[in-house]
């Protein structure tokens, strides 16, 4: 099966209807059953909250259908195993559960275009992420305009009430500086919550399967007029750091 129609080149052309294109794919249910119930058996995901709170009680500070963005850590060093947890957190969640349908997942370029994996992440509401690095090794020109249109559709689906934006903002594996995508879209945005969301398992850095997930979530941070991209970036680098220090508590007591 090719990939052609998610290489960069046809966003330098026309960004605009590169991402028109892009945002109409969704989550498959079927893929995802298969893969919820791959993760449930294999990954044996464990979920904590901040505060030793309960799912209920985590969620009953976010209105019902407040635009969320979901922000990963990537500390996974294989393709697939961030992915694979991220979707754990999602699945084993009743409330971001429920949202699967109206999901787009941000997915570096590479990822889409690769003809194994590619098919899969498509599948599960794949939106193709450019990076910096990304344009030199497609032999293209950096193009701030193709970075404008992923922020501008990002932010029309996260205006309509119950969308979900999933993300791993530090945009590579192993990655821990957070890049300002995710900023870029809330400044834009009036009303949405970010739910900062930190992965492990015992397989992260050998295993595209993650095996004994470990995922804690944040605090959540809502969106605030006038707050700029680079606050934003700093909020949620702060929080997902907090989730990790709980999952190392967690590690250490299992």
């Amino acid at each position: 099966m090719s990939r052609d129609k998610y290489h960069p080149r046809h966003a330098e052309t026309d960004p605009e209807a590169y991402y028109e294109q892009a945002f109409q794919a969704y989550p498959r249910p079927n893929l995802v059953k298969c893969i919820s119930y791959l993760i449930k058996k294999i990954s044996k995901p464990t979920i904590i909250y901040p505060n030793s709170q309960n799912e209920d009680e985590y969620f009953s500070q976010i209105a019902e259908q407040t635009p969320i963005i979901t922000t990963f850590s990537h500390g996974g060093k294989k393709n697939m195993h961030d992915p694979i947890s991220a979707i754990g957190a999602t699945v084993g969640n009743q409330y971001l559960k429920e949202r699967i349908p109206n999901t787009k997942t941000w997915a570096a370029i590479p990822y889409l275009t690769h003809p194994k994996y590619g098919p899969i992440i498509e599948r599960l509401g794949a939106i193709p992420v450019i990076r910096s690095g990304d344009f030199e090794r497609f032999g293209l020109s950096s193009n701030e305009s193709i970075t404008s249109a992923l922020i501008d559709r990002s932010v029309q689906h996260l205006q309509t009430p119950g969308n979900t934006l999933d993300i791993f903002p530090a945009g590579t594996k192993g990655g821990t500086k957070l890049r300002e995508g995710v900023g870029m879209v809330l400044e834009q945005l009036e009303l949405a919550t970010v739910i900062p969301i930190a992965l492990s398992s015992d397989t992260q850095s050998t295993s595209e399967i993650p095996k004994n997930l470990r995922i804690a979530f944040g605090e959540p941070i809502f969106a605030e007029s006038g707050m700029a991209s680079k606050d934003y970036v700093e909020h949620i680098d702060y929080n997902l750091n907090l989730a990790t220090v709980d999952l190392k508590t967690l590690e250490s007591s299992t």
